[in-house]
């Protein structure tokens, strides 16, 4: 058998490309006929081609990259190509070999040149040139607008920054010679500024009636002039500097500040006839000034620049669209081979928007609303073979007299929430979105012909407040200011800012101030709309424009919630003073069985003195009288010492001295032992008129006459007088007993120091001995609790609103009361016209509630040990409607803890009334707001936590407040008295004043939130305004500030009160009515 092994070669194909004269580059792969091995290709010749460079990888992928930047390639035309040749040669792995060619074929192609777009600025249909007015303000700071105008590149950055104040046609640009600066006005009362006077006839082009002043003005004016070719110069009288461009050439300029000259500038050419661009820049910079320019051509005469001349190119009125044609804008574009040019797109519009309209075959350029100025777009255009141009049509938006356009920048609301007894809770129901009552927000007037205006304010009819109608001010144009009122009071106002502003756009700030409520109809929360109509018409008058301001006001509204008060029952200590008749009468029967008057009156005094122990500590005075009067006991006595003496006191056979009694009542109260800070209560019982005196009608003396029986009126000024020296005012109730006795002889003696203004007393006439204890009884002023139902906890109380409002319902114990503002009516009974009713609950407790605005009292019952609470539902409902759900009031009433120390009983942090003994104590209150009663002795009190009230007494004792807001009666003796922390009150009193002058020192005094207290100290008259005539500042060797006290002015001090570390200064009336002013210091 013959084997044989045939070896077959690769062969390699060739392989050809094209490419164009502008192409980068060009590939392909090689096609390779496989022989029996494994191939390779290699490039036969590695160097570069005559145009390009080839490259061909192993796998026969090759590259060509054209040099399209050879001349010799660029030069082929259409038709024309030049060739390049590279071989390649495919090797296999035992050495066969094929070569190959690939041929690159350039291809020439004749060159296409752009189109030439030109910018189209049109002849246009406004004769003259487009014009810009700028004042400037010379110097630095708020509204200035920098150093002095001395050069051009001043000017062009000025200008590039800001937009004119005014625009205007520059026609006849002859500006004649004027004195003063161009941007002033020195005649204002003849209407015309001076640029006015300046511009001439071209004035009446301008676009606002009064352009804005400033110390400098510039001028800018631009457009086309018609010009034959040929060699032209200016000749130009100038003050100050100008510069003159065509066509974008400097062909004049004076870049500086000069008195009026004329120069004849350089020659220039302008090498073709038609339109051709001019630009002037001209300034002024105070003094005087003029601008006229001439113009001469190819050494002729020197002549104004004529309307004829002078064109501002394409332009519309402002808010008009403007078409162009586009054989119009293509007539100045060319195309070097001549290709028809056609406007493939428009773009880049300012101030405004352009389309190309296929509908009409037009583009179509509309100015922006309200503008006027310069504007521009650019078009493409293209000569079909790939050759695109682009240019700019530059035009001019002129303006017109139309009216002002007024707008409001923000939403206008205000609120009742914010009013005085508003209720704050915003976003607590829709549309609640402020507390404010007063807003500001501003009006937009765009107005392009005018800078000055008249603005006028009608109010919304139909609005009331409190239900009656709301009554509008006319518009006040001098304080620009408007105002509704209601039933004689303001309810709201609005008043404007001066107007700022230029160039059209204008603001006015305005503030509106709610000061009372409107009614809403709806009921809860809503909000109600005002619109005032809002006039503004140019100075002319000639345009108005009107539009709604409109102010929205949320509603308050009620707003009840639960709420638990305190009703703490304070012990009332009472200074008991008893002025009984033991004249003889009084031995006579009662008309009770078996009872004396006497006696009568004795039992009555017995529960008289046991009704007001109950209140609280009492201390007892007792005086009889007949011919003459007495006291019982030694000085002040406890309940039950006074008790204890009542069934041995006599009775005489004689007369009836009122004039003895009155004496030694007096002289009486006046021995020690009686409660400090305490009430003081007299009782005056007699049965029958005065039949004896002492002797005189101006005097008041324990002694007997036949003359002057009764009390004259100079005798009740005296007995007055003491009532009123008593610390906090003594009462004094005048009681007759049984039938032999008149008024008119008990009336003198019947007087109410302890109110303001005092009361002349109208006696008691008991007819019945039987009814005497009933009438006593009476008399006695339970304690009695009072505040009000709307009051909460810290930052969350009830209340009627800025409305007003009343409880429209409470519930208590079963019991529904109603009223509905003018009637009350109870479980559904027929309603009566009244606001206020008294309700006895099912505990006892006595309570009086004012429907109107909320406020109670609460009598508890007496003798009631333990704490309980009463509960009360109510409802709201203010003036407007709004009602509120039913909330609940609970009130904790709390007895007062009496703690006696002499007993050994100990302090509670409750509240509590502590009883000192008559030797030296120490008390540490405790916890609770506490009364703390030190008595005789020195003393020190500690009121520790809570708001605590420590008497001091008799001696020199040592009272601390400790935390909370605490009362602080030292009484008699030198005494140390420390409030620390919260608003302390250091009451001095009469009883304060001993037989010498005593100082009483403060520790820690700080008139920001503590005061001083002389209300009792110092007599009625003290006021304000006289205070120097009762207080003296002096320093002590520490230089601390020492207060020496004159009760009445004496001109001697009866009293010193020593501030430790406090320095107020050297003594004066002002800084004692600083003082008073911050409430530091008490008078009344």
């Amino acid at each position: 058998m013959d084997i044989q092994i045939l070896d077959t070669a690769p062969e390699a194909q060739d392989d050809a490309k094209e490419i164009g004269e502008d192409g980068t580059s060009v590939g392909g792969t090689v096609v390779i006929t496989a022989g029996a091995d494994t191939h390779s290709v290699t490039v036969q010749s590695d160097k570069p081609g005559s145009y390009g460079k080839f490259s061909i990888n192993a796998g026969g992928e090759y590259t060509y990259v054209l040099d399209n930047t050879r001349a010799d390639v660029q030069d082929l035309n259409d038709g024309q190509h030049l060739t390049e040749v590279f071989s390649y040669e495919v090797i296999d792995a035992d050495g066969d070999k094929s070569t190959a060619e690939v041929t690159i074929t350039i291809n020439g192609s004749t060159d296409n040149s752009a189109p030439v777009a030109t910018d189209d600025y049109g002849k246009g249909n406004l004769v003259g040139l487009k014009s810009e007015y700028y004042a400037y303000q010379e110097g630095s700071g708020t509204g200035k607008d920098g150093p002095n105008l001395e050069h051009i590149a001043q000017i062009e950055a000025f200008i590039a920054s800001k937009d004119p104040d005014a625009t205007f046609i520059a026609k006849n640009i002859n500006y004649a010679q004027k004195s003063g600066n161009l941007g002033g006005d020195n005649e204002p009362g003849d209407s015309e500024t001076n640029l006015e006077k300046f511009l001439g006839s071209d004035a009446a082009s301008l676009s606002v009636d009064d352009p804005q002043q400033g110390s400098d003005a510039i001028l800018k004016m631009q457009g086309l002039v018609n010009l034959d070719a040929g060699t032209y110069r200016f000749k130009v009288k100038g003050d100050d500097g100008y510069m003159i461009k065509i066509d974008g050439e400097i062909v004049a300029i004076v870049d500086k500040i000069q008195s009026p000259h004329t120069d004849t500038h350089p020659s220039f050419t302008v090498p073709d006839d038609g339109l051709h661009k001019i630009e002037i820049i001209y300034w002024d910079q105070g003094g005087l000034y003029v601008f006229q320019p001439t113009i001469s051509k190819d050494g002729g005469p020197f002549v104004q620049l004529n309307t004829s001349q002078l064109s501002s190119g394409f332009n519309t009125a402002e808010d008009e669209p403007i078409s162009f044609d586009h054989i119009t804008l293509l007539n100045n574009d060319t195309d070097p081979e001549n290709d028809v040019l056609e406007i493939i797109e428009v773009s880049n519009p300012l101030n405004g928007t352009v389309i190309m309209d296929t509908s009409t075959g037009k583009i179509v350029f509309t100015p922006a609303p309200d503008y006027f100025g310069p504007a521009q777009f650019d078009y493409k255009i293209t000569d079909g073979n790939g050759g695109v141009g682009t240019a700019t049509v530059y035009l001019t938006v002129t303006p017109v007299k139309d009216g002002p356009d007024i707008s409001f920048v923000s939403q206008t609301t205000v609120s009742e929430e914010g009013l005085i007894n508003g209720i704050s809770e915003p976003g607590s129901t829709p549309g609640d979105t402020t507390n404010d009552t007063t807003h500001s927000g501003v009006i937009r007037i765009a107005d392009p012909d005018s800078s000055s205006f008249d603005i006028a304010l009608t109010g919304p009819t139909g609005i009331t407040s409190g239900g009656e109608a709301v009554i509008w001010s006319a518009w006040d144009s001098s304080s620009n200011t408007m105002t509704g009122t209601a039933g004689g009071k303001d309810v709201i106002t609005i008043s404007l800012g001066n107007q700022v502003g230029s160039d059209g756009n204008y603001s006015i700030a305005y503030t509106v101030t709610l000061k009372a409520p409107i009614d809403h109809n709806g009921a809860g929360e809503d909000v109600k709309t005002l619109d005032f109509s809002v006039s503004v018409s140019d100075k002319t008058g000639t345009s108005v424009a009107t539009s709604n301001l409109q102010v929205k006001v949320e509603d308050d509204s009620a707003n009840a919630v639960d709420a638990s008060l305190n009703v703490e029952l304070s012990g009332q200590d009472t200074n008991l003073l008893i002025i009984l008749d033991s004249s003889g009468s009084m031995k006579n029967g009662s008309g009770v069985s078996g009872k004396t008057r006497f006696e009568m009156a004795i039992d009555a005094i017995d529960k008289l003195i046991s009704g007001y122990d109950k209140q609280g500590e009492v201390m007892v005075r007792i005086v009889t009288f007949d011919s003459t009067a007495r006291d019982h006991g030694n000085g002040w006595m406890t309940a039950n010492e006074a008790k204890a003496m009542l069934s041995g006191i006599p009775v005489s056979d004689t007369v009836t001295n009122y004039d003895a009694a009155l004496a030694e009542a007096m002289a009486s109260y006046a021995s020690p032992g009686k409660i400090d800070g305490a009430n003081s209560v007299s009782y005056f019982m007699s049965d029958g008129k005065p039949n004896r005196g002492d002797g005189n009608n101006d005097t008041l003396t324990n002694t007997s006459s036949n003359g002057s029986s009764g009390i004259s009126t100079n005798e009740a000024k005296l007995w007055q007088e003491f009532l009123q020296s008593e610390a906090g005012g003594m009462k004094s109730i005048a009681l007759g007993m049984g039938k032999d006795v008149t008024k008119d002889a008990l009336n003198p003696v019947a007087f109410d120091a302890s109110v303001q203004p005092n009361i002349n007393g109208d006696a008691i006439l008991v007819k019945e001995f039987a009814d005497l204890d009933a009438v006593l009884q009476s008399t006695i002023d339970p304690a009695v609790s009072s505040g009000n139902l709307l009051d909460g906890e810290l930052l969350n109380n009830s209340g009627f609103g800025a409305d007003g409002g009343h409880i429209s319902k409470l519930n208590i114990d079963g019991v529904e009361f109603t009223f509905d503002g003018a009637n009350l009516t109870k479980d559904g009974g027929t309603p009566t016209n009244t606001h206020s009713f008294t309700f006895v609950t099912l505990l006892g407790g006595k309570l009086t509630v004012d429907m109107n605005n909320g406020s109670y009292t609460y009598e508890a019952e007496a003798g009631q040990p333990n704490a309980y609470s009463e509960t009360i539902n109510f409802a709201l409902r203010d003036a407007d409607g709004d009602e509120t759900s039913l909330a609940q009031v609970v009130l904790n009433v709390t007895p007062e803890n009496v703690i006696d120390i002499a007993s050994s009983e100990t302090p509670t942090d409750s509240n509590d009334r502590i009883e000192g003994t008559d030797i030296a104590n120490v008390i540490n209150a405790g916890g609770g707001n506490d009364r703390v009663f030190g008595k005789e002795g020195v003393d020190t009190l500690n009121g520790e936590d809570g708001n605590d009230t420590l008497y001091g007494g008799t001696g020199n004792d040592i009272l601390t407040g400790g935390e909370g807001d605490d009362l602080l009666f030292g009484g008699l003796g030198e005494d140390k008295l420390t409030g620390n922390a919260g608003a302390d009150s250091f009451v001095f009193t009469n009883a304060d004043v001993g037989s010498s002058i005593e100082t009483d020192t403060i520790f820690g005094f700080d008139k920001t939130e503590d005061n001083i207290n002389l209300s009792d100290l110092l007599d009625t008259n003290a006021t304000r305004d006289n205070l120097d005539e009762y207080l003296t500042l002096t320093k002590d060797a520490s230089d601390d500030t020492v207060i020496l006290v004159s009760q009445d002015r004496n001109g001697s001090a009866d009293h010193q009160i020593l501030l430790k570390d406090v320095n107020l200064g050297d003594h004066s009336l002002t800084t004692l009515q600083d003082l008073f002013d911050q409430g530091a210091l008490i008078i009344d």
